[in-house]
């Protein structure tokens, strides 16, 4: 998410946005953090400060539990060792390889 921001306002507000939703306790007000609602007549500065995240990547310690969780992606190469780790046993039923070409 960060990598792709500058220095502009709108960057500035995303990355405000990014902080609020790692601490939003509200399910609601995440996703609305997460994916914010699209707006009729947004000015182009609106449309860059209200871009969706897409998918969350990271780690959460103690914060999120992986109950939650509908998909761990790995790269397809590495799909044999992460899938041999003992703490991946339980979720071996959502541990798929990445979708070719992202990073």
């Amino acid at each position: 998410m960060h990598r792709n921001l500058g220095h502009s306002s709108a960057s500035k507000k995303v990355r405000q946005r990014f902080t609020d939703l790692l601490t939003e306790k509200d399910q609601q007000k995440f996703w609305n953090l997460f994916i914010p609602p699209r707006r009729k007549n947004e000015t182009p500065e609106q449309k860059l400060e209200n871009v969706p995240f897409g998918y969350l990547e990271g780690k959460f310690d103690n914060q999120l539990s992986i109950k939650y969780f509908t998909s761990i992606e790995v790269p397809a190469e590495k799909m044999n060792e992460v899938r041999s780790w003992p703490e991946a046993q339980p979720y071996l039923q959502i541990i798929k390889p990445k979708p070719a070409g992202l990073p």
